[in-house]
């Protein structure tokens, strides 16, 4: 029944404006959550790019091998005292003043590059990136490099190591090289190769030419009309390759080539025309062995120990630099072998002698040992190449067809190699602590871990050249405990 006081609902039709204007709001919406997926997906799409490329750690460190380096930070002119340790970014500067020499490691360490006294560059570009893009870029203003160059640090397409001068640009990847700049600008490709641009009388850089391994190049200003890069390319000088700068440095990344030439030098030395009386540097001691001591042919090998003055810088045996030894230690050794030709059947003589920095000798210890080379060889040897055989020195045999008794459950086997050999095996274990460059090989053989059985073992011992080169030597011990 109606409620006359109760109003009815209204049941009011929207007018057509009304629904228009609805309408057109919902396009707008839809409109407006398109765009913003549109804005959102290149957002991310934009991230997701940038994000392969961001930068990681990018920067110098520098070590300190003497005197003192000063830096000037990006944009500032003030020189400060600098320490080993120190890291540089993009816009710095280092110079090494004095006496100074210092290593620099670039980005994660791959390259480095040695200063030299009076050098002072400044790192324009160090840049590395998550992707792989690695770039370097060093102006040297004057001074003396000596730089190494990992080739696949800078195999990525985008990626370069460039050191750059007034004159030049120098295009590095896989080099080791040397740089002078000064009144006689050089460069000097050890290793590797460079791509090198020379300015022209406008000061503009010619098209880049290549500098091949063992080549030097002057850096001065060439002609754009006829300039032809042959005409200015030379070998490399002896005398730099022979340098104590240029040895010391290779003998931290490159010990067996430092080796081959010292035994190079060595082998060619004449005699020194100085008078050793007048230099004021004492001698070194010879402890061992005792002088006129009668060396066994079993023995094989010989070594040499004693002391040496404290202001030597080197010391040298028959000529040879000892590549260990390091200015301030108190005691050397040398070894000597039937094998590289230092120990000869009947009289050896050893002249031992201290070198000063500045290259002045002592007057030489001397001595005088017999080696009665009457016996068989201590090792059955088993040559597959040229390359010299390893020695064993312990456990020694005067007769090689026999086996070595062995009554203890560990067993030192103990020798010496060629200076150039890079590894070495025993039954096909790769001696883990033998370094490129080392001389001494050490492998412990014991029944308690596997190697070493009840009765004949046989143990072969390999040594591994520069070029893969191989030759062994073969020993035979016959386990039997007390």
């Amino acid at each position: 029944m109606h409620n006359p006081r109760r109003p009815r609902k209204s049941f009011r039709t929207p007018s057509r404006s009304y629904r228009s204007r609805r309408k057109r709001n919902n396009h707008s919406s839809k409109r407006l959550i398109f765009f913003l997926v549109i804005i959102s997906v290149c957002v991310w799409g934009i991230r997701t790019i940038t994000s392969r490329g961001n930068s990681v750690s990018a920067e110098a460190t520098i070590e300190i091998r003497r005197g003192i380096i000063e830096f000037s930070l990006n944009g500032e002119d003030l020189w400060t005292r600098g320490n080993s340790g120190q890291k540089f970014l993009e816009g710095d500067r280092v110079r090494c003043t004095g006496n100074c020499e210092a290593s620099v490691q670039l980005l994660d360490g791959g390259s480095v590059i040695v200063i030299a006294p009076n050098t002072e560059i400044s790192f324009d570009e160090l840049q590395q990136k998550s992707s792989g893009t690695k770039k370097v870029s060093i102006f040297v203003k004057t001074g003396t490099l000596w730089g190494t160059v990992a080739a696949n640090d800078f195999s990525e397409k985008n990626s370069h190591f460039l050191v750059q001068t007034e004159s030049s640009e120098i295009d590095v990847k896989g080099t080791l090289f040397n740089l002078d700049v000064g009144p006689e600008s050089l460069l000097r490709i050890l290793q590797g190769e460079a791509s090198l641009r020379l300015a022209n009388e406008n000061k503009k850089k010619e098209e880049p030419f290549l500098v091949n391994e063992g080549h030097m190049v002057p850096l001065k200003q060439v002609s754009s009309n006829n300039f032809d890069a042959n005409e200015i390319i030379e070998k490399i000088d002896p005398e730099f390759e022979e340098s104590e700068w240029n040895l010391k440095n290779l003998e931290l990344f490159r010990p067996q080539e430092a080796a081959e030439i010292r035994h190079r030098i060595e082998r060619t030395a004449s005699p020194s025309t100085q008078d050793p009386s007048k230099n004021g540097l004492d001698s070194p001691v010879i402890q061992t062995p005792a002088p006129g001591a009668i060396i066994p042919a079993a023995q094989d090998m010989l070594s040499l120990e004693g002391t040496a003055p404290v202001d030597a810088y080197r010391i040298s045996v028959n000529g040879y630099i000892l590549t260990k030894f390091q200015p301030g230690d108190r005691k050397w050794s040398y070894f000597a072998s039937k094998k590289f030709g230092t120990l000869v059947p009947g009289k050896n003589t050893f002249k031992v002698v201290s070198i000063s920095r500045d290259g002045k000798e002592s007057a030489p210890a001397v001595l005088e040992v017999t080696y009665n080379a009457t016996s068989d060889p201590v090792v059955v040897e088993e040559s597959e190449s040229d390359f010299p055989v390893p020695v064993i020195q312990f456990p020694s045999l005067a007769d090689a067809t026999q086996a070595f008794n062995a009554t203890e459950p560990i067993l030192h086997i103990t020798g010496i190699v060629d200076p150039r050999t890079v590894a070495v095996e025993v039954n096909g274990f790769r001696l883990k602590k033998f370094k490129p460059g080392n001389i001494e090989w050490k492998y412990i053989a014991n029944a308690n871990y596997g190697n070493m059985d009840l009765g004949e073992n046989i143990y072969t011992v390999v040594a591994i050249g520069p070029e893969d080169e191989r030759s062994s030597a073969v020993l035979r011990v016959n386990y039997v405990p007390q």
